[in-house]
């Protein structure tokens, strides 16, 4: 019987931990920002919208964009923050200004 080795090549490992380390400091930025009271609603809001974002791009498959209903809806289901439309795009545009 031969087993195969499920061992991910060095650059994929070393991929993964970057990705794991993008989403632990999303979370960090989330948690604080939900919970620093020197922020207005707005910039407490548009930090959400912006993890929010983050997170319905790593769910969509590769190569495609998520709608801002995506985003909405995760804005609601991880944080229980109601995101209206424009803060959905907003949200959008800017994660993809960061990465384009």
């Amino acid at each position: 019987m031969t087993t195969r080795s499920t061992t991910l090549p060095r650059r994929h490992r070393s991929a993964l931990a970057s990705q794991r380390a993008r989403a632990v400091t999303l979370w960090r930025q989330v948690l604080a920002a939900l919970n620093d009271d020197t922020l207005d609603d707005a910039a407490r809001e548009q930090m959400v919208a912006r993890g929010a974002a983050q997170l319905a791009v790593r769910r969509t498959p590769e190569g495609q964009q998520p709608a801002p209903d995506e985003v909405m809806a995760v804005s609601f289901e991880e944080f229980a923050l109601l995101l209206d439309v424009e803060q959905a795009r907003a949200a959008l545009a800017e994660i993809d200004h960061a990465h384009g």
